[in-house]
């Protein structure tokens, strides 16, 4: 005879005693009421009659109880000697204990939520299978297939919320806001917005522009600030002009690659998800920092360009 979920309601687990190998039976579990036998395979299968042995030890020895016989497997396997088994996983394992810490019952120690913690962890890294943590998760979305589909529809996405903080503190600059890219926040300041080329034809940015200041977060690990020149088109001549007078300020560099000149890069660690996970004062101070840091460089070319402002609009309008 079996044991029953009510049974387990109105079970007093102080009165519960656990036995590792006893005659030869990996796990029993032992109450007034019941018996519980777990022969636990891991890295092998059953062997000779092992199974039924066990079942008839059990039988002698506790007539007078319920009992429960469970094979348990990595990947929830039939046991292959006796019929009286129950075939279970570990990814049942892991489910329960899982549900278990998300809704501990009341006076469970931290200590036994530690070493369940431990454990769970111990299986999905040490005895679960790729096929087992699908099926687990599969499970998982099968039970909680509503939360799933809302999370999905209303998940955040970290380059769209840390680009709009972005663009809001460049624009309380006075700075106007060009190009539009996921992952590249860009710029100018207004004296130069009249100043610089948009090319008729697609040049890699949506709006064409022949230059742009640049901050990159793409990847999601770095924040670039960048001076860039974008791929001249038709005699390129405005572009080369930009190149040439913003190399000569001291703090600007060779351009770097052939098409899209970078004449200036600075950068800082960061985490994108971890900062928008939970966005402080903190991140927003960093955030702020590094934009001022980049003041003098960004002042210094418009400088520069403004210095001849006749020149490039006169290529400008001939290009």
């Amino acid at each position: 005879m079996g044991v029953s979920i009510l049974d387990l309601a109105e079970t007093d687990l102080d009165e519960v005693q656990i036995k590792r190998e006893w005659n030869y039976i990996d796990l029993l579990i032992v109450h007034g009421d019941f018996v519980v036998a777990i022969e636990n395979k891991v890295e092998s299968d059953e062997h000779s009659d092992q199974l039924a042995r066990y079942e008839q030890t059990v039988e002698a020895h506790f007539t007078d109880r319920k009992k429960v016989y469970i094979y348990l497997t990595p990947d929830g396997r039939e046991a292959r000697e006796s019929k009286f088994y129950i075939n279970i996983g570990y990814v049942v394992i892991a489910e329960l204990l899982t549900t278990l810490l998300e809704h501990p019952p009341v006076g469970l120690a931290q200590a036994v939520r530690l070493y369940v913690t431990d454990y769970v962890n111990n299986l999905y890294q040490q005895i679960m299978t790729d096929s087992n943590l699908t099926e687990l998760a599969k499970r998982i979305y099968r039970n909680h297939r509503e939360l799933f589909e809302f999370v999905e529809q209303h998940r955040p996405n970290e380059w769209d919320e840390f680009g709009g903080k972005l663009r809001q503190l460049l624009t309380r600059e006075g700075w106007i806001i060009g190009s539009k890219n996921k992952g590249f926040v860009r710029f100018l300041p207004p004296e130069l917005d009249s100043l610089v080329l948009r090319y008729n034809q697609a040049n890699g940015w949506p709006d064409k522009e022949a230059f742009l200041f640049e901050f990159d977060f793409y990847k999601g690990y770095y924040l670039t600030f960048r001076v860039v020149v974008s791929p001249g088109k038709g005699n390129g001549r405005f572009a080369k002009r930009l190149v040439e007078i913003i190399t000569e300020l001291p703090q600007t560099q060779k351009p770097e690659g052939e098409k899209w000149r970078v004449l200036y890069s600075k950068f800082i660690d960061w985490d994108l998800r971890e900062m928008m996970l939970d966005w402080s004062t903190t991140q927003d101070d960093l955030l702020r920092g590094f934009i001022h840091d980049q003041k003098q460089i960004i002042e210094s070319v418009t400088s520069a360009l403004e210095n001849h402002r006749e020149e490039l609009l006169d290529l400008k309008e001939n290009n």
